[in-house]
């Protein structure tokens, strides 16, 4: 609210950030991070830390973000509390009921409001872009564009073919014509030998992550930076970031990656015989 910026775009809370999806990256990425301090310092400055990243959160509206989190949150509770997984499975699963019991009764034209229902279908115009990328990128399959052309590419070569994109094309004016997928966006930069460079290390190292001995003890923080990893990917389903480093969430993001990379070396390291 002190920013030099508007803290409102079209009701949704930007924050410091121009754009309410990346005040919605940012928490999503740094939620379960802030719950695991809690939870091991039990200190009234780290619970409310997690409620200023929840309410930004709620306030951003922003729907892949709350997705994510609602998945890595409960993965990362799932995985601290050993002792009380039924309770929390059985606990999880009435809220889901609940909450789907109240958005379709008693505040169903508030949530229909507030999720923004009439973009669900196209999700806020990328199903307008997306085939549009993917016949770009046929033209140059194997190697893409070059690295960096994502954001010139949809005005020079698909601009004709969003005419009818109203959703698309009114939203992101403003804010630059790119492809909103960081998976996608990959693939039209450095085509599919680029893709599967950049993308391969990221889903060994959550392969790896989540199939850990279960009769060796993990630190806790390692299970909150995982679910911070799968919100990470989670999004990049829906906003073209993962690409983008030294902005104020990828770089955090990038942060987590390399500290679960250090945890697998680490493990290697305590599996190695002592040398003579």
């Amino acid at each position: 609210f002190l920013g030099p910026y508007r803290p409102f775009m079209v009701g949704r809370f930007t924050g410091i950030f121009n754009n309410p999806n990346a005040l919605g990256i940012t928490c999503a990425i740094f939620l379960p991070l802030s719950l695991w301090q809690f939870l091991e310092t039990k200190k009234k400055s780290a619970l409310f830390l997690c409620f200023m990243i929840v309410a930004s959160l709620l306030l951003s509206a922003a729907r892949a973000s709350m997705s994510a989190v609602a998945l890595t949150l409960g993965y990362f509770i799932f995985k601290y509390s050993k002792k009380n997984r039924p309770l929390i499975l059985f606990s999880s699963i009435s809220f889901i009921f609940i909450l789907f019991w109240l958005t379709e009764t008693l505040i169903k034209h508030v949530f229909k409001v507030y999720i923004r229902s009439e973009t669900i279908s196209v999700l806020g115009g990328r199903l307008e872009v997306w085939p549009v990328a993917l016949s770009i990128m046929s033209d140059k399959p194997i190697f893409g564009y070059g690295f960096g052309t994502e954001e010139l590419l949809l005005p020079l070569k698909g601009i004709t073919l969003l005419k009818g994109a109203k959703i698309t094309l009114a939203i992101w004016k403003d804010y630059g014509l790119y492809v909103h997928n960081s998976y996608l966006g990959m693939l039209l930069q450095l085509g599919i030998v680029g893709f599967i460079l950049f993308f391969a290390p990221f889903f060994i190292l959550l392969f790896k992550e989540l199939s850990l001995r279960q009769d060796i003890p993990v630190p806790s923080l390692r299970y909150a930076l995982q679910a911070s990893l799968i919100a990470g990917l989670i999004i990049a389903f829906y906003e073209s970031f993962l690409y983008s480093v030294g902005n104020a969430y990828t770089f955090p993001f990038w942060i987590i990656v390399m500290l679960l990379f250090f945890y697998q070396y680490y493990d290697k390291a305590k599996d190695m015989p002592e040398s003579t």
